[in-house]
């Protein structure tokens, strides 16, 4: 999100305008130093060429962050993606002085129009119309990441990489992931290879080498990790996961991820071993994903890639893989927004995710979803 199409949405501009405006390379300033007849000449509406003019503060960048995600940049009323937005104050600013997320809507140009006005017939958008609207939106968004992530980890050509076993079990037990009613449980518990618990025992149960290089080496590689993905699966089942694949930007960063929140992101990482050892348990990489700004970075022990190929060759160098982590701390620091993470699941083949079309398909557009 640029600048100044952050900054003219924060001034109550249309969406699609602030963004033309902001590719042509206009600035707040500039176009304030326009007369009205030029900025009519540019598309502006009235109202927008009076809220260059006024001295009402603009809506806070980190506010507009918050705001926009929540909402997936979609009006909360009739939830149609394909529609211009604006930001609406639920309760009106020349009365509240009011910018807080709490007090800010996303609104189609229609339901804005229908917010400012009154009917005799039909429900009004009152104040706590709005409210009741932006509530029941963004509680159905909340996890549409997670679902999508979800439903792409089932389509051939998909594949987790790896799984850091500790952390993955730690979010499954927080979950209330039922670990004997997993598919392969029975059949795993049976030759050995987990607790009754539904935890794995030491790879040393079933490795014959203790020099193997990852730990499904050996003839029960298909059963163990089939077991596994089904509990990455059901770890993940109703958590709430912020995919950052095309929001690599600092402001948005620094306004929506907080630590203990997961976090995914599709793009080419960067695979650096922190130590010489290559076999057995310990085989410690750091692993980086930087972007405009942004910087993504943990640790994985590559002993808990799920096959050989994942550790010769996906999970080494510079990648294009998709990861998903807890974050533990954000900072900025010479001008790069740094994000500490601890890993949780690395994936193969999920380039769908790397921009903003894969959520198109989520929206519904059906009038009988419309809430009002």
């Amino acid at each position: 999100m640029s600048s100044t199409y952050q900054a003219l949405l924060g001034r109550g501009f249309r969406g699609a305008a602030a963004m033309r405006l902001a590719k042509a390379k206009h600035t707040v300033s500039g176009l304030q130093k326009m007369s009205d007849a030029k900025l009519t000449a540019l598309k502006l509406k009235e109202f927008e060429i009076k809220a260059l003019r006024n001295s009402r503060p603009p809506i806070p960048a980190e506010t507009i962050h918050q705001v926009l995600f929540k909402s997936r940049h979609v009006c909360c009323v009739c939830r149609d993606s394909s529609k211009e937005i604006i930001l609406h104050h639920i309760e009106k600013w020349s009365v509240s002085r009011d910018h807080s997320a709490e007090n800010l809507v996303v609104l189609c140009l229609d339901h804005h129009g229908d917010a400012h006005s009154k009917h005799e017939l039909g429900r009004n958008l009152t104040p706590e119309a709005l409210r009741d609207a932006k509530e029941a939106w963004e509680r159905e968004v909340k996890g549409a990441d997670t679902r999508l992530i979800l439903e792409l980890s089932a389509v051939d050509g998909v594949r987790w990489e790896y799984a850091n076993i500790v952390r993955l079990f730690e979010l499954a037990a927080d979950m209330g992931v039922k670990f004997a009613r997993m598919a392969h449980y029975r059949h795993c518990l049976t030759r050995g290879y987990i607790f009754p618990t539904g935890y794995l025992k030491s790879p040393t149960t079933w490795l014959r080498n203790r020099r193997d290089t990852y730990m499904y080496n050996f003839e029960g590689i298909l059963l163990l990790t089939t077991y596994v993905e089904e509990v990455i699966r059901a770890a993940l089942t109703g958590t709430n996961i912020v995919n950052v694949s095309d929001r690599m930007e600092p402001g948005f960063v620094q306004a929506i991820l907080q630590p203990g929140m997961l976090v995914s992101f599709q793009g080419a990482h960067t695979f650096k071993a922190k130590n010489r050892t290559r076999t057995g348990e310990g085989q410690l990489t750091h692993v980086s994903r930087s972007a405009n700004g942004v910087r993504f970075w943990y640790l994985i022990d590559k002993f808990e890639a799920m096959s050989s190929s994942s550790r010769g060759v996906h999970l080494c160098g510079r990648t294009t893989c998709f990861s998903i982590a807890r974050v533990m701390h954000v900072e900025k620091e010479d001008g790069v927004v740094k994000v500490k993470c601890s890993s949780l699941v690395i994936g193969g083949g999920f380039d769908a995710l790397k921009t903003r079309e894969y959520w198109n398909g989520f929206h519904t557009r059906k009038r009988k979803d419309i809430i009002l």
